[in-house]
């Protein structure tokens, strides 16, 4: 699911119908262009995406400390694993229905709890796959609101009125709102631990 569409920004400007018709696939392209920049900003994808294989590795993608593995990187948002496999062997995720697992996820946290023992030093036998983004793949609104921003900005269409002595003059905004901006202050990664 995409962050945001062309019909977003266009209502949030306030474009007419003929700028929406002529403008939309340059909007749709700027809007790819902000979600890089935002991700950017955060240090973390913001739209779901597969993980595959992931050959999870201390002090690379991962740091494994007793019986904990904080994800790093674009991975503490692991959300789902599909599986975890340790030396060839599948490890079984403990769950409503199997309280005797071997791990659990915290997608809170970005960490992966093995249950009753340590990690220990697994090298490079540890392979994962599953799903990773953002909030579960969901897409939270102060982001969206920001890459909405940023679209509007970059494309000259976010106007607003100034009312002067001689009349009324319509100016191009040319930043976001502080506000918006700072939310993104909420969302980035701050090291390993997250």
């Amino acid at each position: 699911m995409p962050v945001c569409t062309s019909s977003d920004v266009f209502q949030f400007v306030g474009a007419p119908q003929d700028v929406q018709t002529t403008q939309a696939s340059a909007v749709t392209a700027l809007i790819n262009n902000a979600v890089s920049e935002v991700e950017q900003i955060i240090g973390r994808r913001i739209e779901s995406y597969a993980v595959n294989n992931l050959l999870l590795l201390h002090d690379v993608n991962c740091t494994v400390l007793g019986n904990k593995i904080y994800l790093g990187g674009a991975y503490h948002d692991i959300f789902a694993i599909s599986s975890l496999t340790l030396n060839g062997t599948a490890l079984n995720a403990i769950s409503s229905t199997n309280a005797t697992g071997d791990y659990y996820l915290d997608t809170r946290h970005g960490i992966i709890v093995r249950n009753g023992q340590q990690w220990g030093d697994f090298g490079t036998n540890l392979v994962l796959t599953g799903s990773a983004g953002l909030n579960g793949g969901v897409v939270p609104p102060a982001i969206k609101q920001a890459v909405i921003e940023i679209v509007a900005v970059k494309t000259g269409l976010w106007k607003y009125n100034v009312m002067t002595e001689g009349g009324r003059i319509e100016s191009i905004r040319t930043t976001t709102n502080k506000e918006t901006m700072d939310l993104l202050d909420k969302y980035r990664l701050r090291g390993i631990y997250g």
